[in-house]
C-alpha cells in the first residue's frame, strides 16, 4: 500500500513537473538549472552587434555583444526564452529561430522561436541561426485594455486587405460572423510585458498590416486562429471588422482595398525598425486626429485611462492627472515621501499623492498661497506651460520682445514660460494665431503637448 502511494505521488509530482514545463513555469528542483545558451550569426559587419536575451514574456535578461559571428549567454536559468539580434550596420534586428521538440505535441517553430532550458537540456542549448538582412521589422510598443490583468500581451500582424475566404465568410453571416479573423493566419507574432515592445520581423516592405493584440501567449498562427477570447484591434479596427455596416443604399460595405482603415500599418523601408504605439481606449478611433498622440502616451503607460475603457479627450486635464503624467513620463522615478503632506489639501493615500509630492519637490508645482494643491481644478494652457517649463529644468532662455500670440504680452503670467513652448514647437496656440492661455487644456491636446514634449 505504502509502495503503491509513493508511485502514486511520485507520478503526480512528474504530472506536475511536466504542466509546470508546458506553461513555462520552472519547478523548485528546474529552478536551480542553468545553462548556457549560444548561437551564431551572418550578414554584414556582425561583430558591431549585439544579442539580447529576453524572457518569453518579454522581460531583457542580458545583452551581449557578437564576436566572431557568435553570441554566448551563460548561467541561464530554467524556463522560456528567445534571442534578438541587432546593431549591425545596414542590417535589421532579427529574432533568432528554435525548433522545439514538440513535448506533448506542443511543439513545432514559432515567431520568434521559443528556447527552453530544463534539467533535460544540454550543457549547451544552440539557437538557431540568424542571417541578417535589410528588411523592416514593426517595433511594436503596446499596452492592454485597462480591464485587463495579465503580465503578456501578444501582437499578431494580418496582412490586408483580408483574404477573399474571410471577406466572403463576413459578407454571408451578417450576424454570426463574431470572429472572421479565425479564418485569416497572421504573418508575424510576437509577445512582451504590458508597456514592452513586441518585435515583428515576418513582415515585408510596402505591405500593408492589421495589429490584434490579445492577453494571452499564443505562440503559433494556429494559435490565433482557434482564439475566441478578450482581444482589440490597433485603431478598434474590430468594430469594422465585426460588425457589418452599411451605406445610405443599404449595400453591404465588405472590406478590401477600398475600404483602407485608418490603422492600416504601411511598412516602410526603415531598417532601424518602424515604430508603432499600441494603446487601447474605446473612445478613439484609428481616424480621429489625435489617435496618434493617446496612441504615444497610452503604449508608454503615462496616461491609463478610465476604468470603463475611455480616454475622454476632450474632458479637462486636472492638476492631479497632469502630476501624474509627468510623474509617469519622468519614468516614476523614487520619491522620498515627507512626513507631513507639502499641501494642505492632500493627504497620503490619495490617488496620485506620489505624483504630487514629486511634481512639488521638483518645484514643478508650488500650489496656491493658501498652500492648497487643489488637484481637481482643471489646469488652464497658462498652468501647463509654467508646468513643462519647470520641468524642463527651467532652462536659460530669453523670450523675445516681439510676443508669438497677439494675445500673450510680456510681463504677463506665464510670458517666458509660453513663449518657451512656442519656440520649442510644443504649444503652436489656435487657427486664429491667439494662445488663449486662460482656456482650460484638455486631455488629448496634453498628449499633443508631451509627444512634441519628448522631441525637445
Amino acid at each position: 500500500m505504502l509502495a503503491h502511494t509513493s508511485r502514486t505521488a511520485r507520478l503526480a509530482a512528474a504530472l506536475v513537473a511536466a504542466l509546470l514545463i508546458v506553461l513555462g513555469v520552472p519547478s523548485a528542483a528546474e529552478g536551480a538549472v542553468t545553462r548556457t545558451i549560444a548561437g551564431t550569426v551572418t550578414g554584414g559587419d556582425v561583430d558591431a552587434g549585439w544579442a539580447k536575451l529576453f524572457t518569453w514574456k518579454g522581460d531583457l535578461v542580458e545583452r551581449v555583444g557578437i564576436e566572431d559571428g557568435a553570441y554566448r549567454f551563460e548561467d541561464v536559468k530554467a524556463g522560456g526564452y528567445k534571442v534578438l539580434v541587432g546593431g549591425v550596420p545596414r542590417r535589421s534586428v532579427q529574432w533568432a529561430e528554435y525548433s522545439e521538440s514538440g513535448f506533448l505535441g506542443l511543439g513545432g517553430s514559432a515567431f520568434p522561436g521559443r528556447i527552453w532550458i530544463s534539467s533535460s537540456s544540454p550543457s549547451t542549448v544552440r539557437a538557431w541561426d540568424v542571417a541578417l538582412d535589410a528588411s523592416t521589422p514593426l517595433m511594436v510598443r503596446v499596452q492592454g485594455k485597462e480591464a485587463w490583468s495579465t503580465d503578456v500581451l501578444c501582437v499578431a500582424a494580418y496582412g490586408y486587405p483580408l483574404s477573399e475566404s474571410t471577406q466572403d465568410a463576413i459578407a454571408r453571416n451578417t450576424h454570426n460572423a463574431e470572429h472572421p479573423e479565425q479564418w485569416e493566419m497572421p504573418v508575424s507574432i510576437d509577445c512582451t510585458r504590458p508597456g514592452g515592445t513586441a518585435v515583428l520581423d515576418e513582415v515585408e516592405v510596402g505591405e500593408d498590416y492589421v495589429l490584434r493584440i490579445v492577453p494571452a501567449n499564443l505562440r503559433t498562427p494556429e494559435g490565433w486562429q482557434g482564439y475566441t477570447g478578450d482581444d482589440f484591434w490597433f485603431g478598434n479596427y474590430d468594430d469594422l471588422l465585426r460588425r457589418v455596416h452599411e451605406d445610405a443604399a443599404g449595400s453591404i460595405l465588405i472590406l478590401g482595398p477600398r475600404n483602407v482603415p485608418a490603422t492600416l500599418v504601411t511598412v516602410r523601408s526603415r531598417v532601424r525598425g518602424q515604430q508603432v504605439d499600441v494603446a487601447h481606449f474605446k473612445d478613439v478611433q484609428g481616424h480621429d486626429g489625435a489617435f496618434g498622440a493617446v496612441s504615444w502616451i497610452g503604449a508608454r503607460g503615462i496616461a491609463k485611462g478610465y476604468d470603463d475603457g475611455s480616454f475622454r479627450g476632450v474632458n479637462g486635464l486636472t492638476r492631479r492627472q497632469m502630476a501624474m503624467f509627468l510623474y509617469r513620463y519622468a519614468g516614476s522615478p523614487a520619491v522620498e515621501l515627507p512626513a507631513q503632506s507639502p499641501f494642505t489639501d492632500i493627504e497620503p493615500g490619495d490617488t496620485g499623492y506620489r505624483a504630487i509630492v514629486w511634481v512639488a519637490q521638483e518645484g514643478i508645482a508650488t500650489g496656491y498661497p493658501d498652500g492648497t494643491y487643489r488637484d481637481m481644478r482643471t489646469l488652464t494652457r497658462r498652468q501647463m506651460a509654467f508646468y513643462l517649463y519647470r520641468f524642463a529644468g527651467e532652462p536659460g532662455y530669453t523670450p523675445p520682445a516681439t510676443p508669438a500670440f497677439p494675445d500673450v504680452h510680456p510681463g504677463d503670467p506665464g510670458y517666458d514660460a509660453i513663449s518657451w513652448v512656442y519656440e520649442k514647437g510644443i504649444a503652436t496656440g489656435h487657427d486664429d494665431g491667439t494662445y488663449r492661455d486662460e482656456d482650460d487644456l484638455t486631455r488629448q491636446q496634453m498628449a499633443f503637448f508631451l509627444v512634441r514634449l519628448s522631441r525637445v
